[in-house]
């Protein structure tokens, strides 16, 4: 499967080349979950030499998204289907405090921002172009993060919340074969 390397990008090393690109292709599902990463081949198509390539995954693994077996090799990682029901399970749980918490401390402003992110997400959905869909859930629910008093606001927990939650989305909506109008999180996986 090609591996789109983005232009116009600058990275510091050459791991950070090859940890961002194959990032990206396994968020986007260009390398889908069980896919085998062959290193010597990530390494050629990517233009580097095999040690960035190396780090890169063991990078990939510490994020989950890759599987290392020794003497074996890579593969993107899979995820069940119940795991991502318990997951979005304790996240509504979660979620529904912070919603709660953004209704009283919203301004007019928060609340108009989040009334075109929702007008955005359904425009998507009835365009049928899932694969922007979870950048849009995440924008939803990171505005409302944002909102004093609604939950941690802070440039980690911010972070933390793109970088674990997004390949949960990404694996759901591949499980669901697209987001159906209407899902949330807390919206039970069929």
């Amino acid at each position: 499967m090609p591996i789109a390397i983005p232009k116009g990008t600058h990275h510091r090393t050459k791991q950070e080349f090859v940890y961002q690109t194959l990032r990206s292709a396994i968020m986007r599902c260009d390398l889908g979950p069980g896919e085998r990463l062959v290193i010597d081949d990530l390494a050629k198509r990517l233009g580097v030499s095999i040690i960035p390539v190396r780090e890169a995954l063991q990078m990939l693994q510490s994020e989950a998204l890759v599987v290392l077996v020794p003497h074996v090799g890579a593969t993107v990682a899979t995820i069940s289907k119940d795991s991502i029901v318990d997951v979005f399970t304790m996240l509504e749980g979660l979620e529904t405090v912070g919603t709660r918490l953004a209704a009283e401390r919203a301004t007019p402003a928060d609340q108009s921002l989040l009334i075109a992110i929702v007008h955005e997400m359904d425009e998507v959905l009835k365009h049928e172009r899932y694969e922007e869909w979870p950048d849009l859930n995440a924008r939803f629910h990171l505005t409302i993060a944002r909102i004093p008093g609604a939950g941690r606001s802070d440039r980690r927990s911010r972070a933390d919340a793109r970088g674990s939650l997004g390949p949960v989305s990404r694996w759901r909506i591949e499980l669901l074969g697209g987001v159906r109008h209407g899902a949330t999180l807390g919206s039970p996986v069929s």
